[in-house]
């Protein structure tokens, strides 16, 4: 490809997108940069993890008991962030006596590039003056159903090894998650389970439509465009593809992506050098064993650069990994989350679109009910929960977790 300038990207009616547009150019410009890195693992940014205070505090060498990722986005994160960050710290840790202990826990907060300033500044305000929080530096654009829904992951992972920062779990949430158990309870289910890494694996046998619609998917080449904007879609052959042969019909999105493109580049995406592929969920707790086979065992590496030209890669790229992995008979394959899908309680299709597009293809908002549920149930964690939609529902946590 000579430059972005001669790059004819298509829509899913056929149309030759504009060259001026804006998403002309967010799209040429990440596929430019696609192209002129096609052998090399996608890049990865080295945190510094500094200041740690709790951590660096600790003998003999830097260390806190877990790891919690918290991806940051929505208008409400100061909310649930706050609740989780308070429930999920080791009782008196953050004393001024305690300062030394390997027993505190750090939460790394990754905020969303597309948040918007006022949410992010609610959620400093909320959580900033805390020791155990810190706030990833780069703040990467994350698209649902995109690469980039990885990328803050990968860049912890990679962190926390340069860190040499000392840790058991590292575990993931969103800031639609509230806990349902507190430290000394998480710690206990650890306790069991030493070295286990936990994360949910479906098997093909029971979500066969899963599989074979990824394994389509995989067919073709998926370029994530710039701020989240997009995505470019191309064949290996270096043919143009249609919205029909990727999609099944001519429709812009997969659905609630953002807008689908189509070009012919001629990238050799290593999509089909993966090993055998499982599917799952992004919402894992890693033990410090599986972070590191992660990111330096050379089959986990081949996994990564095969995956980062997919679709939904965040519900393949961890499971495959791990189940192509030393470690696979030792994982508990559950995301212990409250979940409930509206496809339980009718017609799916009518739950979203009373509550918004935005949630299409994903699982019921929680209200004061569904918490209820949760409450009972013998999980971690539960989502998705939105005080915009359900206020309700974080007052009845805030008295369940007082009782």
């Amino acid at each position: 490809m000579a430059g972005t300038s001669s790059l004819a990207l298509h829509d899913f009616t056929g149309q030759v997108l504009a060259a001026n547009s804006s998403l002309g150019r967010l799209c040429s410009s990440a596929v430019q940069r696609r192209m002129l890195r096609q052998e090399q693992l996608p890049e990865m940014f080295i945190d510094p993890l500094s200041p740690l205070p709790l951590a660096d505090a600790a003998a003999p060498s830097p260390s806190v008991r877990y790891v919690y990722l918290i991806l940051a986005s929505r208008p409400y994160a100061h909310e649930t962030i706050n609740r989780n960050v308070h429930a999920l710290q080791r009782p008196g840790v953050l004393e001024p006596g305690a300062r030394g202990t390997n027993e505190s826990n750090l939460f790394l907060l990754h905020l969303d590039a597309k948040m918007k300033n006022e949410s992010a500044a609610a959620l400093r305000s909320a959580v900033s003056s805390r020791p155990d929080v810190y706030f990833l530096r780069r703040r990467r654009h994350v698209m649902w159903a995109g690469w980039s829904m990885m990328l803050p992951l990968l860049d912890v992972m990679s962190s926390l090894l340069q860190r040499r920062l000392r840790f058991e779990y590292l575990i993931v949430l969103g800031d639609a998650d509230l806990t349902m158990r507190v430290h000394s309870e998480i710690q206990a289910f650890f306790g069991r389970f030493p070295g286990r890494s936990i994360m949910s694996i479906v098997p093909r046998k029971r979500d066969p439509r899963r599989y074979t619609t990824h394994a389509a998917f995989r067919n073709f080449c998926w370029v994530e465009c710039d701020e989240g904007s997009g995505f470019v879609v191309s064949k290996p052959d270096g043919s143009l593809p249609t919205a029909e042969a990727v999609m099944g019909k001519r429709k812009c999105c997969w659905s609630r992506s953002a807008p689908i493109l189509y070009a012919a580049l001629g990238l050799q995406c290593r999509n089909q050098q993966a090993p055998s592929v499982f599917h799952g969920s992004q919402w894992a707790s890693m033990h410090r064993s599986m972070v590191r086979h992660v990111v330096e065992h050379p089959t986990a590496r081949r996994i990564i650069m095969a995956m980062e030209n997919t679709l939904l890669p965040d519900e393949a790229l961890l499971q495959t990994i791990a189940v192509n992995s030393p470690f696979r008979a030792s994982i508990i394959p559950a995301h212990l989350r409250f979940i409930e899908w509206p496809q339980l309680h009718g017609d799916a299709n009518k739950y979203w679109a009373t509550i918004g597009p935005q949630f299409h293809g994903g699982p019921m908002v929680l209200n004061a009910t569904l918490a209820h549920k949760a409450f009972r149930s013998p999980v971690m964690f539960a989502r998705k929960f939105d005080p915009s939609l359900y206020p309700e529902a974080l007052v009845a946590w805030d008295r369940w977790m007082a009782a």
